[in-house]
């Protein structure tokens, strides 16, 4: 169970356990199923029975040149498997994927990369210590607590520099790790990533991977380079890792109702500089930074990614996009930053992001791109980053990170409780960027810009920043209501109310219409609203949500007592 109490009275039911994985695939005559026990089996064996059980990660990925279509390898529940599994076998087909699940009762099988570091301790002199390792390592733990990770060398500094005191205990850099102890580490146990993945395929097919728990990857759990037609459910994903998914390249891709939990609670208030999210050593839990399209994300749950919970980034002219990403719950509500989504390159287009709920997370979703779709969502309780300069505590930023933002349309969300401007569309003050032809049109703003580390952005719901390349955007039919200070909005030189929104109307290019705050609109005679109109509960998606039991209660929330 999720340990978050939200504002409003919601049930999400994830489940942990191995038990009753639904059977979405029929499995075809002759197909062989092979079962892996860690304790009982024996790598000898031909793993074709429960009693015949391989023992070993490794003698998977040996056999795998041996495996069929509708070939079926079993992991049994509550046992842990060291290693990283290279699928070498062939793809399935639509009627016969090669499955990789679970069997027997008790926890999901774990399959882990995490494991002893073997170190041979040299003292630097001021507490500072350093071994030679084999590799890299993302995580680091000293006798099971995972520790802080200082400023690493790929930002410029030498590792002198890095900062290294209690509290900031370990940095790498050329297979060497350094860590900050007052006493000799030689007598603490040390352990950390010792692999890039546990699941990695290339150029694969009509695979599906079910029912399991993956961690301690020092880059993402599953990488799947060139894959298309994979289906990934019912998983634990990320626990212990960098990150959980690697899109680059696939398309076709299914991820439904897994719990991406990273297990980084670690925070960083106090440190005198911040140098990159992705430094401290968890990043995305499902990401693309090449060509990937055609893939669904749905029924997920995300808690505490460090830099977004699904990053699609893409800096060239290659295409990222057709994506559908739907009734997932996120939040990071137990680390110092860490947002939801985050969409990076011009040609980062045509993905729709619908019924998600967005819950106590600290900094924005950063949703740029051309040509998407943002609706019938609901962020509540956006929070302000105290690790970098300036406002950070937004719902959503359109802004020309790694290229221009065009066309996208935000409408019938619902944002409440957020700590700075709900909607905030602002460039980098560069000439050639764009933002322009987006439309943001029947949304609910209740008791936005409630930080206390920005008072003069106190009620704002929507802030636009003034520049030449902001222009031809429309503002329609946007309800703001707040009962801690005045509805405003900044619109490029000045403060204004919802209703005076209108009158900019055609400045730069803008279209601005029928916005107000429900106190303006009672004092134009306007009776009571009927918000089943606007936001999360306004007119109903072109496609009905997909069945099932993880979210069901998610949506639609009885929001509106707030009003």
């Amino acid at each position: 169970m999720h340990a978050f109490r939200p504002t409003s009275a919601i049930i999400i039911l994830i489940f942990f356990l191995c038990p009753a994985i639904p059977t979405l695939f029929a499995i075809p005559a002759g197909a062989q199923t092979y079962f892996v026990d860690a304790i009982n089996g024996n790598d000898g064996n031909p793993g074709t029975a429960e009693d015949l059980a391989w023992r070993s990660v490794q003698k998977v990925e040996d056999a795998s040149v041996t495996f069929q279509p509708g070939d079926t390898v079993k992991f049994k529940c509550g046992q842990t498997f060291l290693g990283r599994l290279r699928y070498y076998g062939p793809s399935g087909t639509p009627d016969s994927p090669v499955t990789f699940s679970s069997y027997g009762t008790g926890p999901r099988p774990v399959l882990t990369v995490i494991d002893v570091i073997t170190a041979q301790w040299t003292d630097q002199g001021n507490n500072k210590w350093s071994t030679p390792i084999a590799g890299p390592t993302s995580r680091l733990w000293k006798n099971g607590v995972e520790q802080k990770k200082a400023t690493p060398v790929n930002f410029g500094h030498t590792w002198e520099e890095f900062g290294l005191r209690a509290g900031i205990s370990w940095a790498y850099d050329n297979n060497t790790l350094y860590v900050y102890s007052d006493t000799d580490p030689s007598a603490d146990i040390f352990t950390g990533n010792t692999n890039w993945n546990v699941i990695y395929m290339r150029d694969k097919a009509h695979i599906h991977i079910t029912g399991l728990d993956l961690r301690g990857a020092i880059n993402e759990d599953i990488s799947l380079p060139g894959c298309h037609h994979i289906t990934i459910d019912h998983c634990a994903i990320g626990m212990y890792s960098a990150g959980g998914i690697n899109l680059a390249e696939t398309d076709h891709i299914l991820i439904e109702r897994n719990t991406f939990d990273s297990g980084f609670r670690l925070r960083f208030e106090g440190v005198a500089s911040y140098t990159g999210t992705d430094a401290r050593g968890v990043n995305d839990a499902i990401s693309s930074y090449r060509t990937s399209t055609d893939n669904e994300i749905r029924y997920n749950d995300f808690m505490d990614w460090s830099h977004a919970a699904i990053s699609l980034e893409i800096t060239n002219n290659a295409e990222l996009g057709v994506y559908r990403i739907h009734h997932n719950f996120f939040t990071a509500s137990d680390i110092s930053y860490g947002r939801a989504i985050g969409f990076s390159g011009t040609n980062v287009h045509d993905i729709e992001v619908y019924r998600n709920y967005f819950f106590d997370l600290i900094t924005p979703s950063q949703l740029n791109g051309r040509d998407n779709h943002i609706h019938h969502n609901w962020f509540e309780k956006i929070k302000d980053t105290r690790l970098k300069d300036g406002e950070q505590g937004q719902a959503i930023t359109l802004s020309p990170y790694n290229g221009n933002v065009n066309n996208n349309l935000i409408e019938y969300n619902t944002f409440s409780n957020g700590e700075g401007p709900c909607v905030e569309l602002i460039a980098y003050d560069r000439e050639e960027d764009d933002i322009s032809g987006n439309t943001l049109q029947e949304n609910l703003f209740i008791n936005c810009g409630t930080s206390p580390w920005y008072p003069a952005g106190l009620g704002k719901g929507i802030y636009i920043q003034s520049y030449s390349g902001m222009r031809a955007n429309n503002f329609f039919n946007n309800i703001f209501s707040s009962s801690l200070t005045q509805n405003t909005i900044f619109h490029r030189d000045a403060e204004v109310t919802p209703v005076g929104f209108n009158d900019r109307n055609t400045m730069a290019g803008d279209a601005i219409h029928g916005n107000g705050s429900l106190a303006e609109l009672a004092d134009q005679g306007a009776g009571i609203l009927d918000t089943t109109t606007i936001g999360v509960n306004g007119a109903e998606p072109t496609e009905p949500p997909v069945p099932g039991p993880t979210h069901d209660a998610l949506f639609c929330p009885a929001l509106y007592l707030l009003l």
